[in-house]
């Protein structure tokens, strides 16, 4: 699935929640999603890649779109793209909501900053020697989300 679909799902399940989302705490809201769907063998799947960046993870795609906003919470979903939102229902894959909203809760209030430090060093990223620019494969995404659970 296109990261900017999950991206835009994410944005409008924060939103109804009263979570106001940067894009830096989107990347890392994001990357959190797929880490837990990758370690759940969830059938929602992100297609795209992330990259180490300095502090945290980025997708390019998603940033391309959402830069604009620098650190600023992001108001709106993207002209044009207002209708890439994935449909949650319980009948399509019950478990991706759950992930959803588990994300939510657990990250959903911290600072993106935070976040970025949690994938760092708790999430182990540091610990695999991973540079800069470099790309996170699925099998370290999943191997770095295994003794990972909701909210730590």
């Amino acid at each position: 699935m296109e990261a900017i679909i999950i991206a835009n799902t994410i944005l409008k399940r924060a939103w109804g929640k009263a979570i106001y989302v940067n894009p830096s705490k989107l990347q890392s809201l994001l990357y959190f999603t797929q880490g837990f769907c990758l370690k759940y063998d969830c059938d929602i799947i992100i297609d795209e890649d992330f990259y180490k960046k300095e502090t945290g993870v980025i997708n390019y795609n998603v940033y391309d779109i959402f830069n604009k906003y620098s650190y600023n919470n992001i108001e709106s979903l993207e002209k044009g793209l207002e209708n890439h939102i994935y449909t949650v229902s319980p009948n399509k894959s019950p478990f991706f909501i759950e992930i959803f909203d588990h994300v939510l809760a657990s990250y959903g209030q911290s600072e993106s900053h935070l976040l970025s430090y949690l994938i760092e060093y708790h999430n182990k990223i540091r610990d695999m020697k991973i540079k800069t620019g470099q790309l996170i494969s699925k099998d370290i995404i999943k191997e770095t989300f295994k003794d990972l659970r909701y909210g730590e």
